[in-house]
Parts: C-alpha cells; structure tokens; sequence
C-alpha cells in the first residue's frame, strides 16, 4: 500500500508552470500600475492562490466528472510563490 495516493508528477508540474505563468503576468501588471510593499505581495501571492483554491472547490462540489485535488492546489501555490520571487528578482518598474 503506498503511503501517497497515486498521482501524475506531470500534471503538477503543469499546473505549477500554469500559475507561474499567471502569477508573473498578474505581477508585471502591479509592477506597471506601481502597487508596491504589502499591497503588491498580498495581492500577487494570495489572489492568485485563492482563485486556485476556488477552482479546486468548483471542481469538487459542482461539476461531477472532475474532483477537487489538495495536490493540484499545492502545486499552484508553489507555482504562485515561484512567479512572485521571479518578479521580485527580475520585473523593474
């Protein structure tokens, strides 16, 4: 008996690069309307995270083929964290 449930690595690894990709595109946006400090790392980090979180609840309460994952969840918020510390190093104003 495994001791994970069984999963694709591919497919977190997709949905990691799926919230970077959003994460950093949502945070060159901040960076162009000069939202800055707290602000900035609440609104890139913990919207996008959230809207992940919704998305796993809509598939698991309202659209019977799909089913929410945990997993699927953690690996949008570490691809949400992944694209807030490469616009911290890489996005100037």
């Amino acid at each position: 008996m495994p001791l994970m449930p069984d999963f694709s690595w591919r497919d977190k690894l997709f949905h990691a690069l799926a919230y970077c990709i959003l994460g950093v595109l949502f945070g060159i946006e901040l960076r162009k309307d000069s939202i800055e400090g707290t602000k900035c790392i609440l609104l890139s980090i913990l919207l996008p995270i959230a809207f992940g979180g919704l998305i796993e609840l809509l598939q698991e309460f309202f659209f019977a083929p799909r089913v929410g994952d945990w997993f699927d969840f953690i690996a949008n918020a570490v691809g949400v964290v992944m694209a807030y510390l490469i616009c911290k190093i890489f996005v100037t104003k």
